[in-house]
């Protein structure tokens, strides 16, 4: 998925250790050290090319206060802090040893390999190794960005949750929620409220998205609503799971399919070529979906199918996508009768089971198998209110232009 490429190192870890009474003697050399006070407290300023090291960390200022009885440290001015592979740079870091709390404000920059993260200000929790940044945050990853207004990373467990207009934007496609949550370790997003997904394939839409790399595993719910780019098709429900390692969809709860098909259609009278469009609505209590060299389609219990010309209702109905073979038939552990019933233009077929051959998704062949019956009004006499009747054990129409 997309937000697997998001990651995100150890932020803001240089500014945690400075000042700290716990962490290793901080080394400073500046132009000039003049001791004084701001408002009554009792500082050190440390003016002119600022240098400092503690540790593995080192940085540089234009200048630092320290205040000697709270053991707050400012670093003004052009501020700089390296660690391994990690920058930060920022005009005002303040770091306040009491609460081990770092704050870094007025544009912080972050590089870490080949990550960089922008945002107004942010903070750092030394006890409990987690990072906060506040507006307009952006993280920049190879081909992956992510924006957010805010941003909370727990260096633990490498969790990052972006909240407020959150959107991840990759080659690959996008993600936007209120709330998008990253655990790199699992390889795991979970995105909530106002979710929308979307690639080169399928776009999502839904209240609540969860997506495992390694797992195979996507699932949605909450106003789900997926729509396939390529074969033009709409799914609604309110809960849809898709196993990639089995190449696998299923929408376990009263899905809704819509299909929209356009022909061009030449008008016998201008001669002018109309594009017309023909929307199919499918109803059931499941819809399950095989991708790859066997894919097909299944709608399970009270299957219900309408188009401008064609309708039916059943139990079960099997599309074999790579044949173009549409059965319905008898579901008889929830259905009371076994009869599938299929409307025509204004041709009734009833059958134990109905076989469609399909071209391009039109029917060219209907086939009644078991206690096959027809009805049609007589087309001699379409007032007289008399219809034809067929009955046989199987029974098959030819069906030419959809009539």
């Amino acid at each position: 998925m997309i937000a697997r490429r998001f990651l995100f190192g150890c932020v803001l870890a240089a500014i945690v250790a400075l000042g700290s009474a716990n962490a290793q003697v901080l080394n400073a050399t500046a132009d000039s050290l003049v001791a004084g006070q701001i408002n009554d407290q009792p500082v050190k300023q440390m003016i002119g090319h600022v240098q400092f090291v503690q540790g593995a960390i080192y940085g540089s200022a234009d200048k630092a206060v320290q205040y000697l009885n709270t053991n707050q440290l400012d670093l003004i001015g052009n501020v700089a802090i390296h660690q391994d592979t990690l920058a930060l740079y920022a005009p005002l870091v303040t770091y306040y040893a009491s609460t081990q709390i770092g704050h870094a404000e007025g544009g912080v920059r972050l590089f870490d390999r080949d990550v960089e993260l922008t945002a107004a200000n942010g903070d750092y929790d030394m006890a409990n190794q987690v990072a906060h940044f506040h507006n307009h945050v952006t993280v920049t990853q190879g081909k992956s960005t992510s924006v957010s207004d805010n941003l909370t990373y727990y260096r633990s467990s490498q969790t990052s949750i972006l909240t407020g207009h959150a959107q991840i934007l990759s080659d690959s496609g996008s993600l936007a929620a209120d709330t998008i949550t990253y655990v790199r370790a699992l390889g795991e997003t979970t995105a909530e409220g106002n979710v929308h997904l979307s690639n080169d394939s399928v776009t999502l839409a839904s209240d609540w998205f969860y997506n495992s790399r390694q797992l195979g595993e996507m699932l949605a719910r909450g106003r789900v609503a997926v729509r396939d780019i390529q074969n033009n098709t709409t799914i609604f429900g309110d809960t849809l799971a898709r196993f990639t390692k089995n190449s696998y969809t299923i929408v376990p709860r009263y899905p809704l399919l819509l299909y929209i098909d356009s022909a061009q259609v030449k008008d016998s009278i201008t001669r002018i070529v109309n594009t017309v469009y023909d929307t199919m609505f499918l109803h059931a209590r499941t819809m399950e979906m095989y991708q790859g060299d066997l894919a097909r389609f299944i709608a399970t219990d009270s299957v219900r199918m309408l188009r401008s010309n064609f309708s039916a209702v059943g139990g079960k109905l099997i599309y074999d996508e790579a044949h173009e073979i549409m059965t319905i038939f008898h579901s008889p552990q929830t259905s009371s009768s076994n009869r599938q019933r299929i409307w025509n233009d204004s041709t009734e077929i009833d059958a134990d089971s109905v076989v469609m051959l399909m071209t391009d998704r039109h029917i060219n062949r209907i086939f009644g198998i078991g206690h096959a019956f027809a009805t049609s009004p007589v087309e001699e006499f379409p007032n007289s209110g008399r219809i034809d009747q067929l009955e046989g054990e199987r029974m098959m129409l030819v069906v030419t232009q959809d009539t």
